[in-house]
């Protein structure tokens, strides 16, 4: 992929509205591991961006992963937490909003950890750091009786796969801003995922599939209702997803 400007001019094109009523919100690029699809989605991003022009693409990538590092507590090995870097333009748009059941209830749908966010003083409106904790059972002898007991662990550190899906549904509840148009996301036309089936089990590709698709298909019956209308004011927001 040496010269994205070219396959980033494509991509744009495909979306193009025709006359022969041809709606298109959705493209697909494939390519082999290492072939640069993370750099694509970046340039994609950036392509034709002036300096101070307002961002046209919210991408899900390496990049936004990067976004959340772990403070894994290395002298005692006990307050394992999640840094958010509340500095980025992608998570302060959630600046203010209460996205913690939402994200609580995309995660539900692939696993059962718990998590829960921490606000310093100077910043009350973005999370810092988000904590994990998982409820056990386990056979404690209760009156006489072995009975199965629920206990929660808090400060886990979670695996790899867990981690990227915390990240996605993070990212899920910024799409819900998107599609609804909120203030900080009015600029937005794009939305590039990229890579997304990464660390991921066959069961939870499955769950992600169907999140990702849910959202497609709502902006494009949304969009696609307003072209049919004849109305020339709706807004269109485009979805590229590179494996």
């Amino acid at each position: 992929m040496a010269n994205n400007d070219v396959i980033v001019r494509a991509l744009q094109r495909t979306f193009e509205v025709n006359d022969r009523d041809q709606f298109t919100n959705c493209a697909l690029v494939f390519a082999y591991n290492g072939t640069g699809k993370t750099r694509l989605s970046y340039d994609f991003a950036h392509y034709k961006r002036g300096e101070n022009a307002p961002q046209h693409t919210l991408y899900y990538n390496a990049y936004t992963e990067d976004l959340f590092t772990w403070d894994n507590d290395l002298e005692n090995n006990t307050n394992h937490h999640l840094l958010i870097n509340q500095n980025s333009a992608l998570i302060q748009g959630l600046a203010g909003s209460n996205f913690s059941e939402p994200l609580g209830k995309y995660l539900q749908v692939f696993t059962d950890i718990d998590f829960k966010f921490h606000y310093d003083e100077q910043n009350a409106e973005i999370p810092d750091y988000v904590v994990f904790s998982k409820k056990i059972k386990k056979k404690e002898r209760v009156q006489g009786e072995w009975k199965d007991v629920e206990t929660e662990i808090e400060n886990i550190k979670i695996s790899r796969g867990e981690e990227r899906l915390f990240v996605w549904c993070f990212f899920r509840c910024i799409l819900d801003q998107v599609v609804g148009e909120t203030e900080a996301y009015k600029n937005i036309e794009y939305i590039y995922i990229d890579d997304p089936m990464s660390s991921l089990d066959d069961n939870n590709v499955i769950a992600f599939a169907e999140q990702l698709y849910s959202v497609i298909r709502t902006q494009f019956k949304k969009e696609l209702e307003a072209y049919k209308a004849g109305r020339q004011d709706y807004r269109r927001i485009k979805f590229v997803v590179s494996s």
